[in-house]
Parts: C-alpha cells; structure tokens; sequence
C-alpha cells in the first residue's frame, strides 16, 4: 500500500481521511478548552497535544498521556522540545494520578478501547477535572455493532449522551463527523 507522510504520522493512504478526523476533533478541543492546565489523556503520538499548545498560549501547562512508551517517546522527540509547559507521559489512563487536577481533559478515540467499563473512565476523569473544568471526549458512534475488533464498547450518540449525564456531565457543545467505511475492507480484516 502506498504510505503518505503527515506531521508526525505516517499513514495508509485510507488513514489520510481519519487523520484529518482527528485534526478537526483537536481543533474543537482548542476552542473548548479552560485556560490553565490541559490533559491529552491517550495523546498518542502527541500531534494533537501540540496543536492545543499552538492553538492556545493560554494554556499555561499541558500534559499528553498514552501508555506506550514509544509513542510518548516519539512525541517528546518530534512535538515537546522546545515548549517548556508541554510535556509527555507515560501512563495507564486508568493509573495516571496528578494532584493538581486539571481545567481541560481531552480524551479522544479511548473509552471504547479501554476493558473496563466506560463508567470506571469517567469516574477517573472526574477525579482529574478540577471544578468548573472542561471534558472534551470523543468515540465512534453507530447505529449497531461497531466493526471495529479494537473496540470493546460500542456507543450510539444517545447512549454516549446518556453515560455522561449520568455522571452529572453536561453537553455544552457536540461535534458530529462522518467517517465513511469500506466494508469490503472491514470484512476482509
């Protein structure tokens, strides 16, 4: 398969599409975002921390988490250099502790791959949103089984709404996007 090369991902030519999905939910986050102190909890390799970093001078520190060590590795390397209030860590989402708490948490793309059950997630990311604080979270939506063997959580938008609700969490703004799917592809593996 032909491979193209985007800032800091290198993708099939058919992740081209996903990427530019994540870019839109990165620029979302940047404008939801509190001023203070930001998590990127599952930040991968990092490119999604770095644009809130350069979408918002406000943030006066912010910390991109993932647990493979790699991935972090690579971010610090290619995104967190020069930027003393960006760092990288590696962590467990479930595990990472931080005792100052934070006005933003963005998740994107995790609590469907995640074993436990969603309300375990969100609890933690309760104990790391300081009052008046900002969530910003995303999964695929769908309106059956999600084909995705990645996933051990399927959402519809309404169940999503519904999970956070129940955790007293409002929505203030949503984010809708269609990613098409080749289900050919997704049969064959």
């Amino acid at each position: 398969a032909r491979r193209t090369e985007t800032p800091g991902v290198t993708l099939e030519a058919t992740g081209a599409e996903t990427y530019r999905l994540h870019l839109e939910r990165y620029e979302f986050a940047a404008r939801a975002a509190h001023s203070g102190r930001l998590l990127d909890l599952a930040c991968g390799a990092g490119y999604g921390t770095r644009l809130l970093a350069d979408r918002r001078a406000d943030l006066r520190e912010l910390v991109g988490v993932d647990v493979d060590a790699a991935a972090v590795d690579y971010a610090r390397l290619r995104y967190g250099g020069e930027l003393a209030r960006l760092r990288y860590a590696v962590a467990d989402a479930l595990r990472f502790e931080d005792a100052g708490g934070f006005d933003t948490i963005v998740s994107l793309e995790t609590i469907e791959h995640l074993p436990t059950p969603p309300a375990a997630f969100l609890a933690r990311l309760r104990g790391l949103l300081r009052p008046g604080g900002v969530l910003v979270v995303s999964v695929p939506t769908t309106p059956s089984v999600d084909l995705n063997p990645h996933h051990q959580h399927d959402f519809s938008p309404s169940s999503f709404r519904a999970l956070f609700h129940a955790h007293g969490f409002q929505a203030r703004a949503e984010l809708s996007q269609i990613q098409p799917v080749d289900l050919l592809s997704v049969l064959r593996g």
